[in-house]
């Protein structure tokens, strides 16, 4: 897998709005995706989202460099909490990717090949589910869930839980990466999956 790839990754966990969001329906109809976020959730923003990237820890400083020079690639992430947040703040992010050199690639193996080396990059990596077969919006896909050690410059150090959805559609492929405590403390899993269901998809 080459850096590039596992930098794209990595922003999927320190993400970015590109877009003004306003209600909690949000929909790009360049990409023809829309995702509802409950009431009580809300939109990260551009600075945020870099502050978050360039305070994480990673074992690999150069690739942390790579990551903050690509760092506004377009996406979309909803947080739990207002930041800023003394915790690990749940989060899920839409992102719309070239499918580049995966295509025709069956989505499991994409999943298998993006984590290969996460290990490498943070401490506690430990896939927990998959990669498996997955739908979204009735789409076939894939899914995986892994556990990381989320380490920041100041010090703090968060057990995490990643789950990432992937969807191919030809010469692209959405991505749906959600970050939440392993421990569930201040948010369940099943409300992250609540908000998946409400992704749509053009045909």
């Amino acid at each position: 897998m080459s850096r590039i790839s596992v930098a794209l990754l990595l922003i999927l966990f320190f993400s970015t709005l590109s877009y003004a969001a306003e209600a909690d329906t949000f929909r790009n109809p360049c990409a023809g995706i829309s995702i509802t976020k409950p009431a009580d959730w809300y939109y990260m923003g551009i600075d945020q989202n870099y502050e978050n990237l360039k305070n994480s820890k990673m074992k690999d400083e150069e690739l942390k460099k790579l990551s903050l020079k690509m760092a506004d690639v377009p996406m979309i992430v909803i947080m739990k909490y207002p930041e800023p947040y003394n915790n690990l703040n749940p989060t899920l992010k839409v992102d719309v990717k070239p499918t580049g050199d995966y295509k025709g690639t069956n989505p499991k193996k994409i999943l298998s090949a993006m984590t290969a080396s996460m290990g490498d990059f943070f401490d506690g990596f430990k896939i927990i589910n998959g990669p498996t077969d997955a739908k979204i919006d009735g789409m076939n896909g894939a899914y995986v869930r892994f556990n990381t050690i989320m380490k920041m410059e100041g010090g703090q150090s968060y057990p995490s839980c990643s789950e990432i959805w992937v969807i191919p559609r030809g010469d692209h492929m959405f991505m749906f990466s959600a970050n939440t405590k392993q421990d569930e403390k201040n948010c369940k899993r099943d409300e992250i999956r609540k908000i998946v269901e409400t992704i749509k998809i053009d045909r």
